[in-house]
């Protein structure tokens, strides 16, 4: 019986625990995606202050836009999708394992299991992110690319170029697999151990989908190249993300910084309690698989994405590898991380397995509350509530926090939030300013430099995490 309803007790367990670690806006990238896609379905100018590159994230702005279009513009429905992208990488790692392990079952529900309880994965289920949608369409397009090999299908190697460009319009973290997936096949038109025709055939639609993008923005942006253009863009825009920056004031590159910048990222990858250390669990069978000719092609894909991860330049103008820093980067290893280790635990008794797993899944639980605090969702929730009671009065703060004050209050009177720099002209008594210092500090380096008063003497004040709020006396 688990092995016939397995995967949809699985299924049933990781929709309940991702409600029960409902994480909701947290004021940061999701901002800026919900306001580009309010701003589209009402028609209006979809021009936004901030990061650029969120204009090459066209899937995530159009799915945050249908679920707006469907459910109402709220901060409920903009996690719609990540949510049900969530339940389907499960889905997927199911699948795959059955192809990959010779329909075997157990290792199937073992590694589904594996991606239920990943922390990261439940935390980002409720999260308007970019990254587990991304990583979902580029497997369920390997999946299908797999699926298309084996049955000699081109139809399916056409869907699955179809998904796979949709991944790419969610995030271009997933580039480091079409690069690995153009070594694998370069490697089976050298040796001949394998027909590369669907491999072909899935990036003529990725590149057909990009064509078809360049083709748009000839004619309405006039610049054929404008996604190359944006990236290039942000790399200037957002300097103190990249290498060497990204390592502190006042690095300069060099072989001393470059080997601190890969030492801190080996340690994102392989020692973040986030992950449940599955990734350096992962390692060791990987690298012994190889050795034994066992499992070949999926320890190949999951050492060739750590190395790319590593190593992988994120600009075509220079070289400039990407900081593992944030743990949402990391998304396109999971699902082989959970192969790999529900393989290897399938080999041990079932006794020993279970207890591992339950040990895995406290873990996880403790691990996903305190991936809520790292988000501060609590103090969050309680601004929420306070923002939300506000009728009557003018909002002063910053862009960014602009649009998600106007998501949490469901765009109600959002004419009435005002930025920063409108206080002075605009205030009266009464009126409400909210200030975040660590989005300003942030903001500043993107050459935003919002002027405002001392509000630290105001009888008036209310602190929620990093949001500060004052109520003008006069």
């Amino acid at each position: 019986m688990l092995k016939r309803y397995g995967i949809w007790l699985v299924l049933l367990f990781a929709a309940l625990v991702r409600i029960m670690f409902y994480s909701g806006h947290i004021f940061s990238d999701d901002s800026y995606y919900v306001k580009v896609a309010f701003d589209f379905l009402n028609g209006g100018d979809i021009s936004y202050l901030g990061y650029p590159v969120m204009q090459n994230r066209i899937a995530q702005i159009f799915s945050t836009y249908l679920s707006f279009r469907l459910f109402g513009s709220n901060e409920i429905t903009s996690m719609i999708f990540p949510f049900f992208c969530s339940l389907g990488s499960i889905f997927i790692v199911y699948k795959f394992a059955l192809k990959l392990y010779e329909e075997n079952k157990n290792v199937a529900l073992l590694s589904a299991f594996l991606m239920a309880i990943l922390p990261t994965d439940i935390i980002f289920a409720t999260i308007s992110f970019a990254d587990l949608q991304a990583s979902f369409f580029f497997y369920l397009s390997l999946y299908l690319l797999y699926s298309s090999v084996e049955k000699e299908s081109y139809s399916f190697a056409i869907l699955a170029g179809l998904f796979a460009v949709t991944a790419l319009f969610f995030k271009s973290i997933i580039m480091t697999g079409f690069v690995l997936l153009i070594v694998i096949a370069g490697y089976g038109l050298i040796s001949r151990k394998f027909r590369i025709r669907n491999i072909v055939i899935y990036f003529l639609m990725i590149g057909f989908g990009l064509l078809l993008e360049s083709w748009f923005n000839s004619i309405f942006f006039s610049d054929a190249l404008r996604r190359l253009h944006i990236m290039e863009h942000n790399y200037a825009f957002s300097w103190y993300d990249f290498y060497p920056q990204s390592l502190g004031e006042g690095s300069e590159p060099g072989l001393s910084a470059y080997f601190l910048f890969l030492a801190k990222n080996l340690k994102y990858i392989f020692l973040r309690r986030f992950y449940l250390f599955l990734p350096l669990l992962a390692l060791l069978p990987a690298i012994f698989n190889l050795i034994s000719g066992k499992w070949k092609l999926i320890s190949i894909w999951y050492i060739g994405l750590i190395l790319l991860f590593l190593f992988f330049s994120t600009s075509l103008n220079s070289y400039r590898p990407m900081s593992l820093e944030q743990s949402w980067y990391l998304f396109p290893i999971f699902i082989p991380v959970v192969l790999i280790v529900g393989e290897y635990l399938s080999r041990f008794s079932w006794k020993f397995s279970r207890v591992i797993l339950v040990f895995l899944l406290f873990f996880s639980l403790y691990m996903s509350y305190e991936y809520r605090g790292y988000f501060d969702v609590e103090s969050k929730a309680e601004f929420k509530e306070y923002i939300s009671g506000i009728d009557g009065k003018q909002i002063f703060t910053d862009h960014h926090t602009k649009y998600g004050v106007d998501l949490i209050r469901g765009y109600r009177d959002y004419q009435n939030v005002k930025l920063l720099d409108k206080l002075t002209t605009h205030a009266k008594q009464g009126d409400i300013v909210i200030i975040s210092k660590k989005k300003l500090d942030e903001l500043k380096l993107q050459g935003f430099d919002y002027e405002f008063d001392n509000f630290n003497n105001s009888p008036e004040k209310y602190k929620f995490g990093e949001f500060e709020v004052f109520e003008l006396t006069n």
